[in-house]
């Protein structure tokens, strides 16, 4: 049997769909801010490739190119509402903890890789009951 030593695994798309998570907490931050609220499938879109936080912001709304003081309010808001809120929304994918708990039963290291906030991860894991896996 191959024996693996350490398994990285992206967060976002792989271990947890945080789609749903992402969209009502966008929305939520541009609602708090006085912003357009993007549409729905416009955030999915923006989303769907993973850029960071600030350069989604900016894709969803131009005027905050060159605005740093309104992007970082932003992204600010949407870190709280996230650690907040999103944790009802987030579901990890079926077969996750199986897989995680084989995994680290057969001793290899579990790592989780986003760019993320580290509270955010860690509520998502906790909340999932998978900590002890990573």
């Amino acid at each position: 049997m191959l024996r693996f030593r350490a398994v990285v695994f992206d967060y976002d798309g792989t271990l947890f769909d945080t789609r749903p998570a992402i969209v009502h907490c966008i929305q939520r931050a541009f609602a708090e801010t006085g912003r357009a609220i993007p549409p729905i499938g416009a955030i999915a879109d923006t989303i769907k490739t993973g850029p960071p936080l600030p350069e989604t912001l900016i894709v969803l709304d131009q005027r905050l190119l060159g605005n740093q003081i309104a992007l970082d309010e932003l992204v600010g808001i949407y870190r709280k509402i996230y650690l907040a809120e999103a944790a009802a929304l987030l579901e990890p994918y079926t077969g996750v903890g199986e897989t995680l708990r084989r995994l680290h039963g057969s001793g290899a290291r579990c790592l989780v890789v986003s760019n993320k906030g580290v509270a955010a991860i860690h509520q998502s894991l906790d909340d999932s009951g998978l900590t002890s896996f990573i």
